[in-house]
């Protein structure tokens, strides 16, 4: 698919019955296209079968910007998948579209994919002048950009969304949990979004994974760079509150990243 080059508004307030489902061997291609967001908009890939590679495959997306239409206030795009395999992401923006708590890319147990060469710019607008850090809803700060999810039939990981559109098929095909595993992540960089002025509307974003979360697989996070993190802002030790943060049950390889 080819878009061409303009300004297109999407978005929905009635995300329960208004998503989109993506197709497995789809290119999308941006040609000077920016998609504004207002409101919310959710893009899901459905598990297809029992095993991990069984979702959306062959999936494609360069050059495309996606960018709030109120860029004070932010919006809201995510794409989430369960299970799935051979992803290319690359060269695309996503401009405070990345709200409190939420993701912009939400991987259940998405196989053998990389993420290239994307910005990814202002997190959580509501939250820049909310420091230090709160006693409850810890995952609104820490709740990355690329979040790597394990998936499984509780409903849990991907917060009844998939599960909601079709529970039968949620059900049937995440008997067994898949970790998200052989992703890389190079050369993106995750960053604040400024005013014209210069002043910070939001800071940045972060990758990695829940809390809770059962760990990643083979993930290879290479020369990013990380400007002005909001969790950065909160001086914790934690590993949950690091700009690239994986549980201790992950298998990952994180090198040459630069955070400022």
């Amino acid at each position: 698919m080819q878009f061409t080059s303009g300004h297109f508004l999407i978005g929905s307030q009635t995300l329960e019955t208004d998503y989109q489902l993506l197709p497995s061997d789809t290119e999308i291609l941006g040609n000077e296209t920016t998609l504004k967001v207002s409101g919310k908009v959710r893009w899901l890939g459905l598990p297809t079968g029992p095993e991990a590679t069984d979702g959306v495959k062959n999936f494609q997306m360069s050059h495309m910007i996606f960018e709030a239409e109120d860029l004070s206030k932010g919006a809201s795009f995510m794409i989430m998948t369960n299970h799935g395999d051979d992803w290319m992401i690359r060269h695309n923006q996503f401009i405070m579209v990345q709200p409190a708590g939420g993701h912009v890319f939400d991987l259940g147990g998405l196989q053998n994919s990389l993420f290239e060469g994307n910005a990814f710019i202002g997190f959580a607008p509501e939250l820049t002048n909310k420091i230090p850090l709160p006693t409850e809803h810890g995952h609104d700060y820490y709740a990355e950009a690329i979040q790597f999810d394990r998936s499984s039939n509780n409903g849990i990981w991907d917060a009844n969304i998939i599960k909601d559109v079709n529970p039968e098929f949620f059900n049937d095909y995440n008997q067994v949990a898949y970790n998200s595993s052989n992703i890389t992540v190079s050369n993106n960089i995750f960053k604040e979004y400024r005013d014209v002025s210069g002043n910070i509307i939001a800071y940045g974003p972060s990758i990695g994974q829940h809390q809770h979360s059962s760990g990643v697989t083979d993930a290879y996070i290479y020369h990013n760079t990380f400007q002005s993190p909001l969790i950065s802002r909160l001086n914790s030790s934690l590993w949950v509150l690091q700009p690239i943060h994986f549980s201790p049950n992950s298998t990952f390889v994180s090198e040459n990243n630069t955070i400022q």
